[in-house]
């Protein structure tokens, strides 16, 4: 695993701490739930109908969840990478 600070890179062996295989198919689970949400969210907030329609609140959040599936998805796509 890698960890950046600043300007170092700190390279940091996990083998024999975690099982590395079960903690990509932790991350490739939520990495596939996050997905699927930000779709859902993208889509709902793609029909003009839902925007109009739907109270103020409803549409913020839903704007707030997409972004937050969105950069949850980054980070988990992140960490996999990191993962190898």
């Amino acid at each position: 695993m890698q960890v950046t600070a600043g300007s170092d890179v700190f390279v940091i062996p996990l083998e024999g701490i975690i099982d590395i295989d079960a903690e990509k198919a932790r991350l490739e689970k939520a990495l596939a739930a996050s997905q699927k949400e930000a779709k859902s969210l993208e889509g709902r907030l793609g029909k003009a109908n839902f925007v109009e329609r739907a109270k103020t609140e409803a549409v913020e959040k839903a704007r707030t969840d997409h972004a937050h599936h969105s950069a949850e998805v980054e980070r988990l796509t992140a960490a996999l990478a990191r993962l190898g």
